[in-house]
């Protein structure tokens, strides 16, 4: 049976910051074991956040061992802008680093290219009380297809088929009110990631043209990089993932991309299923499995 525990890993801005550890119920007493991390997203202070989670990740087991773990660092979207803050700025670095469809860095051309996600642009006085309000923690309802649940798995961690969503409940409500989720398109329409980020964001080396100006060698701190992609994503362009990768080499990054495939395509998938891209996913897990 998969465990799942609660950890508090950290308070920044009065937030509490919260872990979910995955644990198998016979490998809990043994903390050598690989375990699944998720951490909760926070407020203020991207940077703080990340680091205080991969502290928490490399020490999770560290008063039995006597000594800090490795760690793999994923992350999917946004979630991944996170990983590379740790690559960046965080020593040791990670083992490896996994991309699912994510921002390496927020300094490519694309997100300086006033990219127009929705029909029409967002208004500032529809995103002002998000912006201008205070640090807000959100949640997620059970009834949505992204929150996983240790039901969700059988004790061997493969899809147990016969789990059943809990159902959405009635409501009248309707509206057409924005939610936080818009602030990605307001924000890249805008041009606004560097100043938002740009202090903690050192980015790559971009040729002025968008390409990549690749050094003689590539970059030796950076951890070994496995990027899955779908090629037809429009939130994050392909070309984010494969010039960053052409600029780290092939001794740092791999990319597997799912033809004609979205952004977040496997999101809702089980590892075994056969939906669209999902031999591309399995085939990156391979690569991830070999690096150990």
């Amino acid at each position: 049976m998969i465990i799942q525990s609660l950890y508090t890993y950290a308070t920044h801005e009065n937030v509490v910051l919260d872990c979910d550890v995955y644990t198998h119920e016979d490998e809990t007493d043994v903390p050598e074991v690989p375990v699944l991390l998720f951490f909760h997203s926070g407020a203020g202070g991207l940077l703080e956040d990340a680091t205080a989670a991969y502290e928490f990740a490399q020490t999770y087991g560290a008063s039995v061992t006597g000594h800090k773990r490795q760690v793999v660092v994923a992350g999917a979207s946004a979630g991944f802008f996170m990983a590379s803050l740790i690559a960046f700025h965080s020593e040791p670095k990670p083992a490896v680093l996994l991309s699912i469809t994510g921002i390496p860095t927020f300094r490519h051309p694309f997100f300086s290219s006033s990219v127009l996600l929705t029909p029409t642009p967002i208004k500032d006085d529809e995103v002002e009380e998000f912006i201008s309000g205070p640090a807000m923690v959100g949640s997620t309802p059970v009834h949505d297809p992204a929150v996983f649940s240790t039901s969700q798995l059988l004790p061997s961690g493969e899809k147990n088929p016969e789990y059943v969503r809990p159902p959405k409940p009635p409501t009248d409500a309707t509206s057409d009110q924005l939610g936080r989720n818009c602030l990605y398109d307001y924000y890249l329409h805008k041009n606004a990631f560097t100043d938002l980020v740009g202090s903690v964001d050192p980015g790559f080396q971009w040729g002025s043209d968008g390409a990549t100006t690749r050094p003689t060698t590539p970059p030796r701190s950076w951890p070994r990089t496995i990027f899955i992609q779908g090629a037809g994503d429009r939130d994050v362009a392909v070309a984010v993932t494969t010039d960053t990768a052409e600029y780290l080499g092939p001794e740092k990054a791999e990319v597997f991309l799912a033809q004609e495939q979205g952004h977040l395509f496997e999101a809702m998938s089980y590892l075994e299923d056969e939906g669209p891209g999902m031999d591309v996913v399995r085939e990156a897990i391979r690569a991830l499995d070999a690096k150990f």
